[in-house]
């Protein structure tokens, strides 16, 4: 679990935009999946590349990839959100 103290305009829009979710019968903030790929890669770790991957392949196309392309593009992640989304495709046959 990881806390987000806002530092930036996407860090904000990210706040706005969190959900409020029951674990273990407790209510959290919890942000969506958009917002997790977006800040997985602004930490941009080995591991957070995997779990973008993950992220993507799991959510498929309820993401909104315009909302994560607006922002990688704003936050200089293009390259990297790019990397993520072709990783999860499935190769042409």
């Amino acid at each position: 679990m990881d806390l987000l103290s806002p530092r930036d305009a996407y860090d904000k829009e990210a706040l706005k935009r969190r959900r409020r979710k029951r674990i273990e019968n407790k209510p959290v903030w919890v942000v969506g999946p958009e917002d997790l790929v977006i800040l997985k890669l602004k930490a941009g770790r080995p591991r957070d590349f995997e779990d973008v991957i993950s992220v993507v392949l799991r959510q498929g196309e309820r993401l909104d990839e315009e909302y994560m392309k607006d922002w990688a593009k704003r936050l200089g992640l293009w390259e990297e959100l790019m990397y993520c989304l072709t990783q999860s495709k499935p190769p042409a046959l």
